[in-house]
C-alpha cells in the first residue's frame, strides 16, 4: 500500500459542485478541509453563484487546490469539469449541503485501498430529511440486481477510479437528474473490482433534483436502454405507486406511518 500511496499524485480528489447555496456550502467545505488524511486534492466548481456563495468559498481559497466559478450547463456539466481538472487516482463527489460523517473518512477509505487492483470503494450514507429531524441509512450494493431496480450505490459515499470514469465517458449531460445512475450502469459492464465497507461515509440532504419525478423518468429511460422494457416498466410502476401512497398518507395525516412502511418495504 505504501508504494501505491507514494505515487506523485493525490490518492483522492474530492469534487464539490455548487450554485447559489450560501446557507450550506460552508459545512461541506469544512468537512473536507478538516479531514486528517493529507494525500487528497480538493476542487470546487461553482456555477457563477450570485448569492454570496463564492465569497464563502474564497475564505478557504488557500486550502483549496482549484476553484472555478463560471456558468455551466447543469450539475453534470460542472461535475465533468471537475473530472477533467482532477489529478487524483480516485474521485469522490461531495456536493454542496452534503458532508462527511467525521474527519477520519478519507483515512478509512485509503486504508481500504490495498493496491491498484481496487477500482471502487464505497460505503453508506445517512439521508437527512429537510426540516423533519429524521435520518435514515442507505446502503446499496453495486450489482446488476440493484441497478435493474433503479438503485445505485450512494454517490457521496462512492470513491471511483478516475480512469474508469473516463473510460465510461464521464457523465452524459443529456440527463439532467440521473446521469450518475447512467454512469453506474456503464461501469457495471466493465467488470470493475469493487469493495463495500461497513461504514457510514456522509450525510446527504434529501429533497434535491434527484428526488423529482423528472429524475424517475430519466431513470426509466436509462433502465430501458441498459436492461430492457420489463425493468423500465417495473421501476416506473413502483415509483408511481410510492408517490400515490405518499399522497394518501399526507391526506390522511399518517405520514409517519407511511415513512415506516417505506423504510421496511420500499427501500
Amino acid at each position: 500500500m505504501d508504494s501505491f500511496l507514494n505515487k506523485n499524485k493525490p490518492l483522492i480528489t474530492v469534487i464539490t459542485v455548487v450554485r447559489n447555496d450560501r446557507e450550506n456550502i460552508q459545512k461541506t467545505v469544512e468537512s473536507v478541509l478538516n479531514q486528517k488524511f493529507d494525500k487528497f486534492e480538493y476542487i470546487i466548481i461553482d456555477g457563477k453563484s450570485t448569492d454570496g456563495t463564492i465569497d464563502i468559498i474564497n475564505k478557504y481559497k488557500d486550502q483549496i487546490d482549484i476553484i472555478i466559478s463560471e456558468p455551466d450547463n447543469g450539475i453534470y456539466d460542472a461535475m465533468n469539469k471537475g473530472i477533467k481538472l482532477s489529478s487524483g487516482i480516485y474521485l469522490n463527489f461531495l456536493n454542496s449541503g452534503d458532508y462527511y460523517i467525521n474527519d477520519e473518512i478519507l483515512n478509512e477509505i485509503a486504508l481500504n485501498i490495498k493496491d491498484d487492483l481496487i477500482d471502487f470503494v464505497y460505503g453508506s450514507i445517512l439521508i437527512e430529511y429537510s426540516g423533519q429531524h429524521i435520518r435514515r441509512e442507505i446502503k446499496r450494493i453495486f450489482s446488476k440486481k440493484y441497478l435493474r431496480s433503479g438503485k445505485q450505490p450512494p454517490h457521496p459515499a462512492s470513491f471511483l477510479k478516475k480512469s474508469e470514469i473516463v473510460k465510461a465517458k464521464c457523465f452524459n449531460t443529456e440527463y439532467k437528474y440521473s446521469a450518475d445512475f447512467d454512469l453506474f450502469c456503464k461501469l457495471n459492464t466493465f467488470n470493475i473490482k469493487s469493495k463495500l465497507i461497513n461504514k457510514q461515509i456522509a450525510i446527504f440532504s434529501s429533497g434535491g433534483a434527484s428526488s423529482s419525478m423528472q429524475a424517475n423518468y430519466e431513470t426509466k429511460k436509462i433502465l430501458k436502454n441498459n436492461y430492457g422494457l420489463y425493468f423500465s416498466a417495473k421501476y416506473i410502476f413502483l415509483k408511481n405507486m410510492e408517490r400515490n401512497l405518499k399522497k394518501i398518507a399526507n391526506n390522511l395525516r399518517i405520514l409517519n406511518l407511511y415513512r415506516k412502511f417505506k423504510k421496511i418495504f420500499i427501500r
